[in-house]
């Protein structure tokens, strides 16, 4: 198991993590585990709705254009910018598959 150090924390902050602690009968450090893995868990759900959502982006421009031949000349440029945004996500959260 990994440590992890914090140095410096207010101690207000410290009284705040006793009392949650307290509340949920727990240790702080179950308590900042809990803490942590909540984070965690709310930012892969927020990345993976975010992923979804582009991933409609493209369904719909797909769906709008078929194949770019048949989209206008100002609206494949657009598009073109969307899919290498969508392009460029995707690769950079690779991790959330």
């Amino acid at each position: 198991m990994n440590q992890l150090i914090i140095e410096n924390l207010d101690p207000k902050l410290t009284e705040k993590l006793q009392h949650l602690a307290r509340q949920h009968d727990r240790t702080v450090e179950s308590e900042v585990k809990a803490i942590l893995e909540g984070a965690i868990k709310a930012e892969s759900l927020k990345q993976q709705a975010i992923a979804a959502q582009a991933w409609e982006n493209i369904d719909r421009a797909r769906a709008k254009y078929g194949s770019m031949q048949d989209a206008p000349s100002s609206g494949r440029f657009s598009f073109c910018i969307k899919m290498v945004t969508v392009y460029s996500f995707i690769k950079n959260n690779w991790y959330l598959r």
